[in-house]
């Protein structure tokens, strides 16, 4: 099972009960939210829709001491709960792994709070724009942190239009990639892979989720965006080639062949001509070494003498 997720319902409120799973019977939640809450893992990275319901699921975060932590970094976990600021320096993806339960809150910067349960362990990987993160790591069913927590970041592959490199996934392991929209209108974009169960979500610069799935069709306006492509925990190994189309508007220019003979035209040089020059000869110089070839003998010209036959003979 991967973490879980609970989603806040509008409308009245209706009395609780409390929840020591999470907070040790200190906080109060609806008894549909918890019974219908959605439990769904998408690459092992849950991201909780923000609300009242999350930050009382969390409790009280105001009373922790932040650490800063330059990942790759080992995090020894102790107490009911801690809090971290992770700053990498540029957009990348920030994976946090655990062996043994916890909830987990991420703010990025300018974000809102995107809470998770992770209780077979934590597998979690988040996109961070520019700036300073805050993670919190939450002890469940009333117990402390044990452990450690293992940080670690990987960069953005900037991607262009058409397929982006292929590269071998592996299970529950996720990769992001960067490309840049210039003109307003839908863009696609998706994965190609030698699995069905390889998913990707498309992310806006600052790290909100506009769809997830195999293949997306969207509008999107100006600016970056990000492609995450993830891998089950509970599969193989797989080859897998993002993609993007509509980012480019199509070439509605004369064919290569025709651009060719107008450059020649222009400047007076053929193919010919370029490739004597790649060689480092001038026409001039060409013309010389096709006339005189090793091996062939050139008659002498008027007013020349021959030269004398070898042992002085005339």
């Amino acid at each position: 099972h991967g973490p879980m997720i609970a989603r806040p319902r509008t409308g009245a409120a209706r009395p609780g009960r409390s929840t020591p799973a999470l907070m040790g019977g200190h906080a109060a939640v609806d008894d549909e939210h918890l019974s219908g809450h959605e439990a769904r893992g998408v690459g092992g990275e849950i991201g909780h829709r923000a609300g009242d319901l999350a930050e009382a699921l969390w409790g009280l975060v105001g009373n922790l001491t932040a650490t800063t932590i330059d990942p790759p970094a080992t995090l020894a976990l102790h107490g009911k709960a801690m809090m971290v600021r992770v700053n990498l320096g540029h957009p990348a993806l920030l994976h946090l792994r655990t062996a043994t339960p916890v909830a987990t809150r991420l703010v990025r910067p300018g974000g809102e709070p995107e809470i998770a349960l992770h209780p077979n362990g934590c597998s979690l990987d988040a996109y961070l724009p520019s700036g300073t993160a805050e993670l919190g790591l939450r002890a469940v069913s009333g117990l402390e942190l044990a452990g450690s927590a293992e940080l670690t970041a990987t960069g953005l592959t900037s991607i262009d239009e058409g397929l982006g490199p292929e590269l071998l996934l592996p299970p529950g392991e996720t990769r992001a990639f960067s490309f840049t929209v210039t003109l307003e209108g839908p863009v696609g974009v998706g994965v190609r892979a030698d699995s069905d169960t390889v998913t990707c979500k498309l992310l806006d610069s600052a790290g909100r989720p506009l769809g997830s799935g195999v293949v997306l069709m969207t509008k999107l306006t100006p600016g970056e965006y990000v492609l995450t492509v993830h891998a089950p925990a509970r599969s193989a190994p797989a080859r897998v080639r993002p993609a993007v189309v509509g980012i480019r508007p199509p070439d509605t220019g004369p064919p290569p062949e025709v651009i060719r003979k107008y450059l020649e035209l222009a400047t007076g040089k053929s193919e010919a001509s370029a490739a004597t020059a790649a060689r480092g000869q001038t026409p001039s110089e060409q013309e010389e070494t096709e006339e005189a070839q090793p091996g062939e003998s050139e008659e002498p010209g008027e007013g020349e003498e021959a030269p004398e036959p070898p042992g002085g003979a005339r």
